[in-house]
């Protein structure tokens, strides 16, 4: 038998086997009934009321909870679909009409692409992900993230680089345009310079595709969890942007 735990409702239980062993038709039923159960029966009501009440504010709250998690959710990927495509576009655009030039590291022109604020992602509105017991999650996203942004700070130095320091050289050695050979080249930059340049242009290649890589990735797997988590949800699929 399933055991009582609500004090109210274990008394009016009592009450009423007291009442229906009581003999019928007393006066001590009758005043019984009369001073006493309408009492019981507005506590009663009482009770029920402010059990209600409680259920709709806590439904509402789990509500509004939930809609703050799709929410959530919904941003996060919307940000690493604009990330996945800040890098695929560089990749597209620049580095693909480049990479296999033999010349790459003069050739690959500074990127001019608006990297002063890249997009981040909230990481502390997904903290629900703890209480699914979906950590791992959070940590490839904090991963995806720094190597996008370390990505975005390789561009940045590279492109500076060949802005600043080669980019004033090459004009005075190659007024005219036209190819220049290797020896020439490095003789003009320095050892030191042109070793950097070199050194900057593969990072920054290995960097771009890394990133396209690691952000498709891990879009993919955060829509996986967020559409378990939400299958009556919509969220935008970040995908990596197609060749023109």
């Amino acid at each position: 038998m399933k055991k009582l735990k609500n004090p109210l409702t274990l008394l009016v239980f009592i009450i009423v086997a007291a009442s229906f062993s009581a003999p019928f038709g007393t006066p001590q039923l009758a005043a019984f009934a009369k001073d006493f159960l309408p009492a019981i029966a507005t506590l009663i009501a009482a009770y029920a009321g402010a059990w209600y009440g409680a259920s709709l504010v806590r439904d509402s709250a789990q509500e509004d909870e939930r809609i703050r998690q799709i929410g959530a959710g919904a941003r996060a990927m919307l940000t690493l679909w604009r990330q996945v495509n800040i890098v695929a576009q560089i990749q597209i655009d620049i580095v693909d009409q480049y990479r296999d030039t033999p010349s790459v590291a003069i050739t690959l022109p500074p990127i001019d692409y608006p990297l002063d604020q890249p997009p981040r992602i909230d990481l502390d509105s997904l903290t629900f992900f703890l209480d699914l017991g979906n950590a791992g999650i959070l940590e490839t996203l904090v991963i995806a993230e720094q190597n996008f942004l370390h990505t975005v700070d390789v561009i940045r130095t590279r492109s500076t680089l060949h802005l600043v320091e080669v980019q004033p050289i090459l004009e005075k050695i190659i007024p005219n345009g036209g190819p220049i050979s290797h020896a020439s080249l490095e003789q003009a930059l320095g050892p030191r310079l042109f070793s950097q340049l070199i050194d900057q242009t593969k990072r920054l290649i290995f960097r771009v595709d890394r990133s396209v890589e690691d952000l498709d990735n891990v879009a993919n797997e955060l829509y996986a969890a967020l559409t378990k988590r939400f299958p009556d949800a919509k969220f935008p699929q970040p995908s990596k942007t197609a060749p023109k």
